[in-house]
């Protein structure tokens, strides 16, 4: 059964505020050596503004995930592939789907996994519609028959997807008439395919 993930809708998502939370640990020495750590990968917090006439599905929004299971969010600077590599597995028998940061200049680049597609996605295996050969299936896993090889053979992926966030902090509403009140601004905290997969699963 594929899985099924709450969503906040467009119209808030569109106009959130993004911050991308530190990664590293420092420690620094006398020497200014700042012994810097990775402790995981950069994550985005979302704020978002919730209007009045969006009161009600928020409230439902809130009282069937809470905290605890996750949300499907529109980034609105970052929510389309096209025609973007996925990542082959060695055995060459799957391939993740993901978003590749590479700056312009440098060397360095960053695979980051894409945990929900919206809607339909084109996959082409060598420059080449995949057909049957490529089976999307749930947390942005494609099933490849016959097996590719890793190291020549490409999967392209076109495709617009969502972030799998939860709720940080515990949300507030002001009445200002009867059954009329709005939500305050709601932090929301982007999860990894671990947790999200250990919540939908």
């Amino acid at each position: 059964m594929p899985i099924s993930v709450t969503q906040i809708p467009d119209d808030l998502a569109c106009n959130a505020t993004i911050t991308y939370v530190p990664d590293t640990a420092k420690n620094t020495s006398e020497s200014g050596v700042s012994s810097r750590k990775l402790l995981r990968p950069l994550l985005r917090n979302y704020l978002i503004t919730v209007s009045w006439d969006y009161a009600d599905e928020m409230q439902a929004i809130i009282m069937t995930t809470g905290t605890r299971y996750p949300l499907a969010l529109r980034d609105p600077v970052a929510n389309e592939l096209v025609e973007e590599p996925a990542l082959i597995a060695d055995d060459g028998l799957t391939a993740m789907i993901g978003k590749t940061w590479a700056p312009a200049t440098g060397s360095r680049t960053v695979f980051e996994r894409v945990l929900i597609v919206d809607g339909s996605a084109v996959i082409k295996i060598n420059g080449a519609p995949a057909g049957g050969a490529a089976v999307l299936g749930d947390y942005g896993v494609i099933t490849l028959s016959p097996a590719l090889d890793p190291n020549s053979d490409e999967v392209t992926v076109t495709c617009d997807y969502l972030r799998a966030v939860c709720m940080m902090d515990a949300p507030a509403a002001t009445a200002f008439a009867p059954r009329q009140y709005q939500f305050h601004d709601i932090r929301l905290e982007q999860i990894f395919a671990a947790e999200f997969i250990q919540l939908t699963s």
